[in-house]
C-alpha cells in the first residue's frame, strides 16, 4: 500500500523509543511490523538509512531492505497526489533532440507526467519518450521490464505504435486495471493499456 496509507494506519501510535513516528511508520512498512519501540531487530534500517531512501540519496550498491518496494509505494503515492491536485505540473524545462526543441516546457504530456511523479518521489529518471518506455529492448536506468501480469501501483506502463506511443503510472490492479496517465484532458484512469493490440511494456523501479 502506498505509505502514505501505512502513515495513517499507524498515526495513532505514541512515540515510544528511538525515531520520530513517521520514521518508525516507514520502517515497519518496509519490514512488515518488524520494528520494536526503542530498538529495532539486528539488521533493521537506521533512521540515516531511511533519510536517504526517502530523500532519494542512497548510494549505488547500497544493500539496504524494502527499498526499491518503499520507491515503487512512493511513486504510485506522487502519481495520485498529482492527479489530485489538478493533474501534473508537466514539464518544467524545453526537450530538445540533436539541439531541436521538439518539447516545449508547460506542454501536456504524458511522459512529462510520470517524470513529475518520480521527482516528487525521489526516483530521478530522465525524461524519456513514451515509445521508449514501451520498447523493453531499450534500456532505461533504474526500471527493468516485468510481465504485465505483475504489474503493481507505481510500475510504469506503456504502449507504442508506429511513431508515438502512451504511458502512464500503474494505479489500480486486479480485476478492472488502470494506470493514471496524462493527455490533453489532464490526468485521468485510462484502462486502455491492458486492451490495447499494441505492444505493452511494464518497468519497475530497480535503482537500488
Amino acid at each position: 500500500m502506498p505509505w502514505f496509507t501505512v502513515k495513517s494506519r499507524w498515526s495513532d501510535q505514541t512515540q515510544q523509543g528511538g525515531g520520530d513516528v513517521e520514521t518508525r511508520i516507514i520502517r515497519r512498512s518496509i519490514q512488515g511490523d518488524s520494528y520494536s519501540a526503542g530498538g529495532g531487530s539486528p539488521g533493521s534500517l537506521t533512521v540515516d538509512d531511511l533519510d536517504r531512501i526517502v530523500n532519494g540519496d542512497v548510494a549505488d550498491g547500497t544493500n539496504v531492505p524494502g527499498a526499491n518496494e518503499l520507491r515503487r509505494q512512493q511513486i504510485a503515492a506522487e502519481a495520485e497526489n498529482l492527479a489530485a491536485n489538478g493533474g501534473a505540473q508537466y514539464g518544467q524545462n524545453n526537450v530538445y533532440q540533436n539541439g531541436n526543441l521538439v518539447i516545449p516546457a508547460g506542454t501536456p504530456k504524458c511522459n512529462y507526467y510520470v517524470n513529475d511523479a518520480f521527482a516528487e518521489a525521489g526516483a530521478n529518471t530522465p525524461v524519456n519518450m513514451a515509445n521508449r518506455w514501451a520498447n523493453p529492448n531499450v534500456d532505461i536506468a533504474n526500471w527493468s521490464p516485468i510481465p504485465i501480469a505483475d504489474a503493481q501501483p507505481g510500475d510504469v506502463i506503456a504502449w507504442q505504435a508506429p511513431g508515438h506511443g502512451h504511458v502512464g503510472i500503474v494505479d489500480v490492479v486486479g480485476a478492472n486495471p488502470s494506470a493514471l496517465a496524462a493527455g490533453a484532458q489532464g490526468v485521468v484512469q485510462n484502462p486502455n493499456f491492458w486492451t490495447t493490440n499494441n505492444p505493452v511494456t511494464v518497468r519497475r523501479w530497480t535503482g537500488y
